[in-house]
């Protein structure tokens, strides 16, 4: 997996579970890691610099399942 996207896999992770810790409701940590990712890609969408990827997006997101998975396993 190339490294971009395992940065995007642990963002995703990270996001869901500081907000499923934070709110015992991890639901709203995948919420929060799926409008996060969204909102990566729309910023990167106005920078030439940066190139939008729907699969940044779907990583970001599968990161915030799994943080959810794993708060709702131990929660």
């Amino acid at each position: 997996m190339p490294i971009d996207k395992i940065k995007h896999l642990v963002a995703g992770m990270f996001i869901s579970l500081m907000v499923s810790l934070l709110t015992s409701m991890p639901w709203l940590g995948v919420v929060a890691s799926i409008i996060i990712g969204a909102g990566k890609e729309y910023y990167d969408s106005f920078h030439p610099e940066h190139t939008v990827d729907k699969w940044d997006f779907a990583v970001t997101a599968l990161g915030g399942l799994i943080g959810a998975a794993i708060v709702g396993i131990f929660l």
